[in-house]
């Protein structure tokens, strides 16, 4: 059985951390269309090392908000890319469901770029690693999984 998130909570992750991780996400996003686009990045004050590292935190941000919007949305990839549903054992762990509504179709053909980049990403921002030859997770994967997101959310 699902338990619901009451609707103080659900409040709470509609106006603070599903927006968070969309903002996090999207900075910085090269790739996005229309009313998603997101301007140039203005040019740092300061010396370059700064704006090097600000320029690594968006990207380690943007692959931990996409890959914490994809889970949210009830979509996980195997070490090739198969879709799978998240095993979401504790009572606090969040997806789609506890809103009443209905996780993401794992047939779906997105689904499968969904679970791409869930896994390049996890790969990519979990944990120091050689050789793992992760799927792609560069702003043309990662718009284009956010776009999939922000369409199935809105």
């Amino acid at each position: 059985m699902i338990l619901l998130l009451d609707d103080v909570e659900k409040e709470k992750w509609l106006t603070q951390h599903i927006p968070h991780r969309v903002g996090a996400a999207l900075a910085g996003c090269k790739n996005m269309k229309a009313e998603w686009a997101m301007p140039p990045m203005p040019s740092m004050a300061g010396d370059p090392f700064h704006k090097y590292c600000v320029d690594r935190a968006i990207d380690e941000g943007q692959k931990t908000g996409v890959r914490w919007l994809v889970d949210l949305l009830g979509v996980a990839g195997t070490e090739t890319g198969v879709p799978y549903k998240p095993d979401k054992k504790r009572t606090t762990d969040v997806t789609l469901e506890r809103f009443g509504a209905s996780s993401f179709d794992l047939k779906h053909p997105d689904a499968v770029k969904l679970a791409k980049v869930w896994k390049g990403c996890s790969q990519a921002t979990s944990h120091a690693t050689t050789d793992t030859n992760h799927f792609p997770v560069e702003d043309a994967e990662l718009a284009e999984a956010l776009t999939i997101v922000i369409k199935y959310l809105d």
